[in-house]
This record gives structure tokens, C-alpha cells and sequence, in this order.
């Protein structure tokens, strides 16, 4: 395997990308259907990408353009079409899942790439459209995917939350269980982005705090409450 100092994968995508966006018939997704604060038009893919990595967008409408792009995505086909596309409107957060990996690990940049991708094509197969949050969730996936298959991150642990991690993977996919969870009530986002970020991702609460605007003991209470909510919601007795 050529290493990311000859190849890079994403650098790869993104030329294919830029071609596919030429091709006829060309890929779009209609704004005016999709609504949201997108342009009531056609949007054509590398359009729709400079759209999303941009502030005029919110986090529903992203989500609404994701679950159209997930839709597609599976359509019998245009499949491959359409899983170009929508890797080459996610590659912004690939390169920053890889970018958070390598500045932690001395793993290979172009194999991290490769696991990144893996991981989202992996993602974009297995969430249904309906599903909640599918624009963090998709590249959280892919990011998680990488790591559980490349050379161990060491990373700071946080020693404020004295249970014990909930075994989320025995049932599925961790964000999916975390995305099903909220769905029936157990948890809301923010305790479900808060276990993630923790949990998953191993950052320390003190930094999950700061990103998700709540004050450090906030942020400790509401990973105490929202994973002993969701070890009784799994089955399984939190510790005391």
C-alpha cells in the first residue's frame, strides 16, 4: 500500500468528485424541497458542499440535505453515483476526523484516510434516512471506525466519572444505540453528544464542556444522569 507521502485517498475522492460534478445527468438536490435556509433551486453537489461548510446553513437543514443524500445514496441504480457525492460533500469532516487521529497517534496518514472512508461508506449503508442527526453522526461514525482499527490514540482520561462505561457495542453500532435511545425518550441530543464525545471520541469532559457551551459541572452531572439512564435502558445495572 502506497503511504499519504505518494497517495492520498481523499485527495483522490475529491478530483473524482470534481469530475462527477460535470457528468451528465448531472447530481442535484432540490433546495426548494429539501427547504430549510437553502436556495429554493437545484443545488449541484459541489455547490450543496461549499453551502454546508458555511454558517448559512443550520444544523436541521443539514440534516434534512443528509437524509435526502442517505436516500440516494441507496437508491437501486445510482448508488455509486450518488456514494460518490455524498464522500465528496463529506470530505471537509473526513479530513478533520483524520486530522484529529494523526495529531494523536503516529499512525500513517494515508491509512487513516483509508479507515475514514471506509468508515463513512460503512456509515452511509447502515443509517436509514430517518435517522436523527445524520450530519454529525455520519463523520462521528467514520471518525470511530478509524479508530477502532488503527494503532491504539493515546489520549487524556477522564477521571471525574467514577461508573463504569456502558458496553453500547453488544447492541449495535454505539452512535446508532445512542440515536435510537434518543429517539425513545431515554436521552436528549446534548446527553447523547456528551456520552459520545466522551465516551466514544475519549475526550476529556472539560473539553466536551467548552464545545458544547455547558459548564464543566453541568457537563460531569449530565454524563453521571444520561449513562445511568441508558445502562437501565440497555438492561444493565449502573454501578453505585
Amino acid at each position: 500500500m502506497l503511504h499519504s507521502a505518494h497517495f492520498s485517498t481523499l485527495v483522490s475522492l475529491d478530483r473524482q468528485f470534481r469530475a462527477l460534478d460535470d457528468q451528465k445527468p448531472l447530481l442535484t438536490l432540490d433546495g426548494w424541497k429539501i427547504g430549510g435556509t437553502l436556495p429554493a433551486r437545484d443545488i449541484r453537489l459541489s455547490e450543496l458542499a461549499d453551502l454546508l461548510r458555511g454558517r448559512r446553513v443550520d444544523p436541521q437543514t443539514k440534516d434534512a440535505v443528509w437524509a435526502e443524500l442517505v436516500r440516494c445514496a441507496h437508491s437501486e441504480g445510482r448508488g455509486q453515483r450518488w456514494t460518490l457525492g455524498s464522500i465528496g460533500v463529506m470530505l471537509p469532516a473526513l479530513r478533520r476526523a483524520v486530522r484529529r487521529i494523526t495529531a494523536d497517534s503516529r499512525a500513517d496518514s494515508g491509512d487513516v484516510e483509508s479507515e475514514v472512508v471506509v468508515g463513512f461508506l460503512e456509515a452511509l449503508k447502515a443509517v436509514a434516512p430517518e435517522t436523527r442527526g445524520l450530519s454529525t453522526l455520519l463523520p462521528r461514525m467514520a471518525y470511530q471506525r478509524a479508530l477502532a482499527t488503527l494503532p491504539r490514540v493515546e489520549r487524556d482520561q477522564d477521571r471525574s466519572f467514577t461508573g463504569r462505561s456502558v458496553p453500547l457495542t453488544r447492541y449495535g453500532h454505539v452512535d446508532l444505540v445512542l440515536s435510537r435511545a434518543v429517539d425513545d425518550g431515554v436521552l436528549t441530543p446534548l446527553d447523547a453528544e456528551v456520552i459520545g464525545r466522551s465516551r466514544i471520541e475519549q475526550l476529556h469532559l472539560s473539553v466536551v464542556a467548552t464545545d458544547l457551551r455547558l459548564s464543566y459541572e453541568d457537563c460531569v452531572q449530565r454524563s453521571r444522569a444520561a449513562e445511568k439512564r441508558l445502562a437501565a435502558y440497555l438492561g444493565y445495572r449502573s454501578a453505585s
